[in-house]
């Protein structure tokens, strides 16, 4: 929130009533980008290895011969986790690798990401979910104050929530008075 606020602040955002943030304007938040990455990362929509089947004459993969035919993949849950390419705290969600890795590791890490698959195997409605994610989470911010209460760490499920648990979270509209400067309700514009 805070690199929302604060561009808010400077006048960054050309939709200074509703609070509506364009794609372009999207890219100029490297700390949302960081987030976003970060949540592709530690929660890949692709559950199911993203398969290949070896050609007829076989292949060498990571060392071991695998003869033609068979059929081989790899898991964006398992890739997503290599502390080799994302640090030792691969199970914390911590943006900030996305941003003060050097320019080399942050590449690996973003060629290494299985999101929306990969190859001839990209989801076709990449490019336009990508759209919807990078306006709407910070519009929604922008918006509306959220606070989530209670949020349980450890669940039965093995996901690491208990989603049968009471989890509050509220919500309330911001004011913007039409200077562009966002107040949360009850506090006062400065």
């Amino acid at each position: 929130m805070e690199e929302l606020d604060s561009k808010d602040r400077e006048g960054f955002f050309g939709d200074k009533e509703k609070g509506v943030v364009t794609w372009a304007e999207s890219q100029g938040l490297p700390y949302l980008d960081a987030c976003i990455k970060e949540s592709f990362r530690l929660h890949p929509a692709p559950g199911l290895p993203i398969e290949r089947i070896v050609p007829p004459q076989g292949a060498e993969i990571a060392g071991h011969f695998i003869k033609g035919g068979t059929i081989v993949g790899c898991n964006a849950w398992v890739v997503h986790r290599r502390p080799e390419i994302f640090g030792e705290d691969v199970e914390v969600f911590r943006p900030e690798r996305w941003i003060e890795g050097d320019e080399k590791k942050i590449k690996e890490m973003g060629a290494t990401l299985l999101h929306f698959g990969m190859g001839a195997r990209t989801c076709i409605g990449k490019n336009i979910s990508l759209l919807e994610i990078y306006k709407v989470i910070p519009t929604v911010l922008r918006r509306f104050e959220v606070c989530c209460s209670s949020l349980p760490l450890e669940g039965e499920n093995g996901l690491g929530l208990d989603f049968d648990a009471d989890v509050g979270c509220r919500y309330a509209s911001k004011t913007r008075p039409r200077n562009g400067q966002s107040t949360t309700p009850g506090s006062s514009a400065s």
